[in-house]
């Protein structure tokens, strides 16, 4: 079996296969279209190689596609609306915490003046009693009779455990209570009624502490 070898001066083909597809274009200078040309005449690769890329650039290219900007931005432009509309239109959590906004607002007042008159009315009842009308409940087995001179409310999450144990503290006796605003009528010795209208006052479960005298008021 017998054939030929074709020897390729490869720096002459690699520089003819870089320049080919200018060469088609006809961008060359004088010295670059002949350096093609001549190696042309004798590689076969180079030949097909050119006559490949020349039926690519036969082929038509596409059409180029405007884009028309206003003709898109249009068609968009109802869904924008919707979408901006819906953002506008308050969503059902929202609506309901406003409705509680309102309902807070509506009868906070009533209940803290339904509170407040309670707690006067307790106060003249307490105040009107005499030293000498017997009581109703004196905490830790007391033998003594002593009247209220102080009124304490404790926070609504205030546990009878913690009540117990803040009174306590304080020395303060139970005389009456709770009631239906959730306060205590209590006895505190007078050397101590301000120490311990001080401490209950600093007290995080106490929301008020108040003496119902004129001498232990501070």
């Amino acid at each position: 079996m017998s054939g030929s070898i074709i020897q390729l001066n490869t720096d002459v083909h690699q520089d003819a296969q870089e320049l080919l597809p200018w060469f088609i274009l006809g961008t060359l200078n004088g010295e670059e279209t002949a350096l093609v040309e001549e190696h042309l005449r004798t590689c076969s690769q180079c030949q097909a190689d050119l006559e490949f890329q020349r039926k690519l650039q036969a082929v038509p290219l596409a059409p180029r596609v405007e884009l028309d900007v206003n003709a898109a931005f249009a068609r968009l432009k109802p869904q924008l609306a919707a979408v901006k509309q819906q953002q506008k239109r308050p969503r059902f959590e929202d609506r309901l915490e406003g409705l509680r906004q309102k309902a807070r607002q509506w009868w906070m007042p009533w209940l803290i003046g339904a509170q407040t008159l309670a707690l006067a009315c307790l106060c003249i009842v307490v105040m009107q009693k005499s030293p000498e009308a017997p009581v109703k409940y004196v905490a830790l087995g007391a033998q003594v009779e002593d009247r209220g001179n102080m009124v304490v409310m404790f926070k609504p999450q205030t546990t009878e455990s913690d009540v117990r144990r803040i009174l306590q503290a304080t020395d303060a006796r139970v005389i009456d209570g709770p009631t239906v605003a959730g306060a205590y009528v209590v006895h505190v010795n007078a050397k101590q009624r301000a120490d311990a209208l001080s401490t209950l006052r600093h007290d995080s479960a106490v929301s008020m502490a108040e003496s119902l005298d004129a001498e232990g008021a501070k």
